[in-house]
């Protein structure tokens, strides 16, 4: 649970917090709320996604910890404010929720994951190359490399070049759900998670 999450909830107080604090409050978040408590157990339950349950987890830690911070400010006083308050102030100041910005970057977690089974994979049959070739086409993030130039270079025709496409995408695909699957407890709650990632990712 802690390597699947450790990057977008690092990154979700990195948002709001100087990076030494974000990085002990990201420690200290997992001791208490995930190593010492029972997110996990709950989700298994059936009461909520791992993830959904992270999100207001994450919230009401940086409410708390926010009160902490506030009580030893004024000499132990505590100023009870809001949660809908509170949530506000967390708000990315472009407008993008915590909620948002953590489901965001937990896609792009669980996407890079399974971008490095798939390449492993690739490699193991020694065709990393293939997949450094294809990965660009897969994800429109290379136009200056037309499909032409790439099954050239592979040595591919047009329908093998798409072939080669497909494969990869569905590789990718079936190692994502993977990924996902392993954040849950039952089919339930996988089948939720897949539905919301693709949903983030346009998969």
């Amino acid at each position: 649970m802690c390597e699947n999450y450790r990057a977008p909830v690092l990154a979700w107080f990195r948002e709001r917090y100087p990076h030494h604090e974000a990085e002990d409050l990201c420690h200290e978040f997992f001791a208490r709320q995930v190593l010492a408590g029972k997110l996990g157990t709950r989700a298994e339950r059936g009461r909520g996604s791992l993830r959904s349950l992270l999100r207001v987890a994450l919230l009401r830690f940086a409410i708390k910890h926010g009160r902490r911070v506030n009580s030893q400010r004024h000499g132990g006083r505590v100023q009870h404010v809001p949660v809908e308050a509170q949530a506000e102030r967390l708000s990315d100041p472009e407008g993008e929720a915590p909620d948002v910005l953590f489901d965001r970057l937990w896609a792009a977690e669980m996407l890079e994951r399974a971008l490095a089974v798939t390449e492993a994979y690739y490699a193991g049959r020694g065709r990393q190359d293939w997949f450094h070739a294809l990965r660009p086409l897969l994800e429109g993030s290379d136009p200056a490399h037309s499909r032409a130039a790439v099954a050239t270079a592979l040595g591919l025709s047009a329908r093998e070049l798409t072939m080669a496409l497909y494969r990869l995408r569905e590789r990718i695909g079936t190692n994502l759900y993977r990924e996902v699957v392993r954040t849950v407890g039952g089919a339930a709650a996988a089948h939720e998670e897949w539905a919301a990632l693709r949903e983030l990712l346009r998969w």
